[in-house]
């Protein structure tokens, strides 16, 4: 519940501080639409700006709201639960948000996009070199600062993962539009398969006595073609047929509220299982000992949160790319995937000297998951932006 809290928090300074960024707020409060409201009822003006406020940030209190129930119900919404998220949410729903990119993409952008061989570059060195490089740098200093051997080797094996494919793709599409989500999905594709041969030998590098065991490369580009690559081309190919061009048109607002809707049941399973596995005393309470890492975990991995969106961002302003690559920068830059990191882990930890820190050893990547879409549904507000002039230079 104190999540919950702090989303609200969140929420509400971001609200406050739009006066000083990039949106204006309403100086007057009783005045709504164009329109002032009556002084001499105050009750009325009051649930006016609530309604207000609760359409604008219905995605932020969304986050707040599943949170809650998370912890509430967490056997409801956990993988293999009641209500099979696994099977309807992660891959029927992530399935829809890449045939929903496939139909509101031009094949004129799809072209611009594979010519745009600086941004793709750019991401897949960021995320597979550079941070992994960071991971191993700052995973040293906390150790200094107290932090076990376990911890601080989940920081370095988080860091070598590939980006997410489903989150990066809907938070860069609702702050920068289909264009933004198309790049956002064709990078995230790239880097999941490069990840499959460069996050085990760099794991192996961070790690020495892990073993790569049946780490399956072919089932693996099975399930992304499935997962992504096929439903974007069903996507493109629907273009074709002016019934459905002219249904997405008319239901735009519609599709965009399902996308949230699915972002939304991807974040309430992720905290099932983290609350559950969490009272689970044989994966991670058993795992977790009483010191400065209880502490320092949380705070560092906040940090490097932050860290890679301010750097990338500072990158974006530096080369002065365009501002609709700015969210899949950030978003594709920053995030690493639990979907593709559990499994890889598991395998490849199984049997080894590791084998007893492997809920040790994932604790981060349990942590960092939630903590880096709370942050992007915070930021995709500020960057809606771009979506009005998405062809003018960062910071220009």
């Amino acid at each position: 519940m104190k999540v919950s809290l702090c989303i609200l928090y969140l929420a509400f300074f971001d609200k406050i501080s739009n006066g000083f960024g990039l949106k204006k707020i309403n100086r007057n409060p009783f005045k709504l639409n164009g329109t002032s409201a009556s002084k001499s009822n105050p009750s009325e003006s009051k649930f006016k700006l609530s309604l207000n406020f609760a359409s604008k940030n219905s995605f932020v209190l969304g986050l707040a709201g599943v949170v809650s129930l998370a912890k509430l119900f967490p056997k409801i919404g956990c993988t293999g639960g009641l209500l099979k998220p696994e099977i309807y949410v992660l891959k029927y729903g992530v399935s829809a948000i890449f045939l929903l990119t496939g139909l509101k993409t031009k094949l004129i952008d799809l072209r611009k996009v594979l010519k745009d061989y600086k941004l793709i570059c750019l991401i897949q060195t960021y995320n597979l070199f550079f941070l992994p490089i960071f991971g191993i740098v700052i995973s040293e200093a906390l150790k200094k600062l107290g932090m076990t051997d376990t911890f601080s080797s989940g920081i370095k094996v988080l860091m070598c993962l590939p980006t997410t494919i489903s989150m990066c793709v809907v938070l860069s599409q609702a702050a920068g539009g289909s264009v933004s989500g198309t790049k956002a999905a064709l990078n995230a594709v790239i880097c999941n398969l490069l990840g499959i041969f460069i996050s085990p030998a760099l794991i192996l590098y961070c790690l020495p006595g892990a073993s790569r065991g049946d780490v399956s490369i072919a089932k693996k580009v099975l399930k992304l073609g499935q997962m992504v690559l096929l439903p974007v081309t069903l996507g493109l190919l629907l273009q074709n047929f002016k019934a459905v061009k002219d249904w997405q048109i008319r239901q735009k607002q519609l599709l965009t509220k399902f996308s949230e809707i699915v972002l939304l049941a991807i974040v309430y399973n992720t905290f099932c299982d983290a609350f559950l596995t969490k009272a689970n005393q044989n994966i991670i309470s058993s795992s977790l000992p009483i010191s400065n890492s209880v502490f320092l975990l949380p705070l560092s991995l906040l940090f490097i949160q932050i860290f890679a969106l301010a750097s990338t961002a500072l990158v974006a302003k530096l080369i002065v790319l365009p501002k609709s690559d700015l969210p899949v920068l950030m978003f594709c830059g920053s995030q690493k995937t639990l979907a593709f990191g559990i499994p890889l882990l598991s395998t490849m930890l199984h049997g080894t000297v590791y084998a007893s820190q492997i809920a040790a050893i994932t604790t981060p990547l349990l942590i960092f998951h939630p903590m880096q879409l709370i942050i992007g549904g915070l930021l995709v507000q500020n960057l809606s932006f771009i979506k009005v002039f998405p062809h003018r230079l960062c910071f220009a």
